[in-house]
């Protein structure tokens, strides 16, 4: 592919420990046979997208992590680790070793790293701030909640350029405070979900409210977030959840059916205040069970947003016009004719089939 022009710029490389894991490698060249692949597929197909997934069973697989980046071409600008660990993986002295011998990757602008641990067990031995440390250009970071605090310590620098942050998994109060530490403006923002342990149903600690430290962090971005999306958990019924207002942002997407009132800085939203230069504003899946949160984005006398020019619920779809069969709790009710007040020059597919559905249940006039 190399040789005809066409070089192969995304590979995934699984890790099978099977194959090269010391007490099974009985053939002294296995190792070095199964590295030639490595070597073969991300150096002289010039990778520029670089995936290692697979399973980590014993600490020298962390070598050998490194030896697939090491063989990289100087084309790679994107890399994703993503593993799932044991803990007899995170033991020994070759965790103490410089990650990849020092060497720095300045050409990768997206990192993303997840470590899946099956049982519960300290994952802070796992070298995440090295491996942060060896992308120092990265523009855009994906990285578990649990893994926060290793990534954003106090005292401890960013990457210099990071603008984007996605936090994949359910995040504490405790983790959420880590981002308090990152010292670099966010242009992009995605926390798929703010959460409270259940410690009243379940031994746990019972961690710090995630609500008011998610509104610090919210309230740091605020003039340089242009996207947003937060996933707000049902179950933090001790929660009040608050956002500021946000004079730059331009994408918002509500990603679950949060189950409880939001307030703003002026207790009652007036969206031409609180999201001045929106233009794309998404919810989840309506089923009903959000109505709380519902009313407090679309009140009943809240003032005309001209900038919206995108209205969209997940999943959301007009029922048939022969069919009496509907979902009583997700019935879509008058109370949605406001988004067709509040949003004018929102004329897209979606607010066309609100309208359409709204006409026909005589909900609103034509």
């Amino acid at each position: 592919m190399a040789f005809f022009g066409r070089p192969l710029h995304h590979v995934v490389i699984e890790i099978c420990p099977e194959e090269i894991s010391p007490a099974n490698n009985d053939d002294s060249q296995k190792t070095p046979a199964y590295l030639d692949n490595v070597h073969f597929f991300t150096k002289y197909l010039s990778v520029q997208n670089l995936c290692i997934t697979g399973h980590l069973g014993w600490p020298s697989m962390f070598q050998f992590i490194e030896n697939i980046l090491l063989s990289c071409s100087s084309d790679l600008v994107q890399v994703e680790i993503k593993m799932s660990i044991d803990e007899d993986a995170i033991k020994g002295d070759d965790l103490r070793r410089e990650f990849c011998g020092g060497k720095i990757f300045n050409t990768v602008k997206k990192l993303v790293l997840s470590f899946y641990a099956e049982e519960e067990f300290e994952v802070s031995a796992i070298r995440v701030g090295q491996i942060l440390a060896a992308f120092p250009n990265i523009l855009d970071l994906w990285v578990d909640a649990g893994l926060l605090r290793l990534v954003f310590r106090e005292g401890s620098l960013c990457p210099s350029f990071l603008s984007t942050l996605r936090v994949t998994e359910d995040m504490t109060g405790s983790q959420c405070a880590a981002l308090l530490n990152l010292t670099q403006p966010l242009k992009s923002l995605y926390i798929q979900a703010a959460f409270n342990p259940p410690s009243d149903d379940w031994d746990e600690k019972v961690d710090i409210d995630v609500a008011p430290v998610l509104y610090n962090v919210l309230s740091r971005h605020r003039h340089t977030l242009e996207y947003l999306a937060l996933g707000l958990d049902e179950l933090c019924r001790r929660s009040v959840w608050k956002l500021p207002n946000f004079p730059n942002l331009k994408r918002f997407n509500c990603l679950s059916g949060c189950e409880e009132a939001v307030t703003f800085e002026s207790r009652s939203i007036n969206h031409s205040e609180t999201f001045p230069r929106l233009e794309s504003l998404r919810f989840a899946e309506w089923d009903g069970d959000w109505t709380p949160c519902f009313q407090s984005f679309f009140p009943a006398r809240a003032g005309i947003c001209q900038s919206v020019r995108k209205f969209h619920i997940s999943e959301w779809l007009e029922p048939d016009s022969s069919s009496d069969e509907e979902d009583e709790e997700g019935r879509i009710d008058a109370r949605f004719g406001r988004i067709l007040k509040f949003f004018p020059n929102a004329d897209h597919l979606f607010m066309q089939r609100l309208k359409r559905y709204l006409t026909r249940k005589k909900l609103i006039l034509k």
